[in-house]
């Protein structure tokens, strides 16, 4: 029997071990939305950023008529309970917030005033959202592949 030489075991070892680093992802949660090229985290002073840290869409949609943000919220209802959205624009970075959010729930930004569609992860940590023009915002709150509703938006 052929006995198998020291350097070649420590180079398939070396191979197991990058494949299984490869293979355990990063921190994100495995029920994390995919960040689109479009979609980045807001800069700390954005309106929405601050409106994120509220307990629900009604204290920030009184929060932000009182402080005079531009913003549209929505509440919908689906199979999987109630969920409830807001667009927050500032400085030309359209911000997303959502509410109740599931794991199996996409929020997607599209429209005249994005360059493309854009999938805007919702997290805790971070407030997402995408560069926009002066024009239409659609976000849709997507199920599975089913819009279960949609916020509009106009800039």
């Amino acid at each position: 029997m052929r006995e198998i030489s020291r350097p070649l075991i420590a180079a398939l070892l070396a191979l197991l071990l990058v494949a299984g680093l490869t293979g355990c992802g990063s921190d994100e949660p495995s029920n994390a939305t995919p960040v689109s090229p479009n979609a980045a985290v807001v800069p700390e002073d954005h309106a929405a950023v601050q409106l994120a840290q509220l307990d629900s869409v009604d204290q920030v949609s009184e929060a932000a008529q009182n402080d005079g943000i531009d913003f549209v919220c929505g509440t919908f209802l689906s199979a999987l309970g109630p969920t409830s959205a807001c667009m927050v624009s500032d400085e030309g970075v359209v911000a997303v917030i959502a509410f109740d959010s599931g794991a199996d729930l996409t929020y997607v930004v599209s429209g005249p005033a994005a360059d493309s569609e854009v999938t805007v992860p919702v997290v805790v940590t971070n407030v997402y959202g995408v560069e926009a023009a002066l024009g239409a915002l659609k976000l849709s709150i997507k199920a599975d592949n089913t819009v279960i509703g949609t916020v509009t938006f106009s800039g």
